[in-house]
């Protein structure tokens, strides 16, 4: 009985948040700006001139390609490629 408990519970804790898809609608009004915003990775990370992106994108891997998303929206944004065990000041 305590397996059953233990595997509903799991279920409801790994499948319901991933139902949990927000929508929003973008003001332009309130974000007018000029700015491009630019999406860092972290470690062992890739960005969106990396092979990889392509088949999985690192901003928006279960739900899409966030880039793809902001920019048809009206923001510029941009995945940036850094090495994946690289610094900052490379």
């Amino acid at each position: 009985m305590t397996k059953f408990v233990s595997l509903f519970i799991s279920i409801i804790m790994f499948v319901f948040p991933m139902l949990n898809i927000p929508h929003a609608e973008v003001n332009k009004e309130k974000f007018n700006t000029e700015y491009t915003n630019v999406f860092v990775h972290g470690f062992s990370g890739w960005g969106e001139y990396d092979d990889v992106y392509k088949l999985f994108p690192y901003w928006g891997v279960r739900n899409g390609d966030l880039m793809k998303y902001l920019n048809a929206r009206g923001f510029d944004c941009h995945a940036a490629t850094v090495a994946p065990a690289g610094s900052a000041w490379d």
